[in-house]
């Protein structure tokens, strides 16, 4: 959820880089977005951290690090991108899209394995064939970013 939750604020961030004082829409879609579902993570979280015998100060220094990391993770992408870090030009459309690409794919990733764990259940691996769709579907977007230009 850590991981997830850096995964927003590089959305968050790029949008936050990609809006003008003129167009936020972007902004303000990313944001409602993480708000609609921060607050269930966080409640499954600190449920998850209680049943398994965690302490109170403890449940609060976890949940203060899983709250931290979207705001942190937003504003050292939105300097990133204002500093042309990525390897692109400095807030360059490419740049904006892929981290907003990489954050949807921390989403997609974390409710693909969950739903995957759920339908093997417990101890059992994927087959070569499974793997290898998995694989596929994981590196389909990636195919389809490179070299893609709306040319606007």
């Amino acid at each position: 959820l850590l991981v997830h939750s850096a995964a927003d604020g590089i959305a968050l961030g790029a949008a936050k880089a990609a809006s003008s004082s003129s167009s936020i829409s972007l902004e303000i879609v990313v944001f409602l977005a993480i708000m609609m579902h921060k607050v269930p993570a966080a409640f499954g979280l600190a449920v998850y951290l209680k049943s398994s015998g965690l302490g109170a100060t403890a449940i609060r220094k976890n949940l203060g690090i899983f709250a931290a990391a979207a705001p942190i993770a937003a504003v050292v992408t939105f300097l990133l991108l204002h500093r042309g870090f990525f390897g692109l030009a400095s807030m360059s459309s490419a740049s904006i899209a892929g981290c907003l690409l990489f954050s949807g794919g921390t989403f997609l990733y974390v409710s693909t394995v969950h739903i995957l764990g759920e339908l093997r259940g417990p101890h059992k691996d994927l087959n070569p064939k499974e793997l290898f769709a998995l694989s596929l579907g994981c590196f389909v977007p990636v195919i389809l970013f490179s070299g893609h230009d709306h040319g606007h």
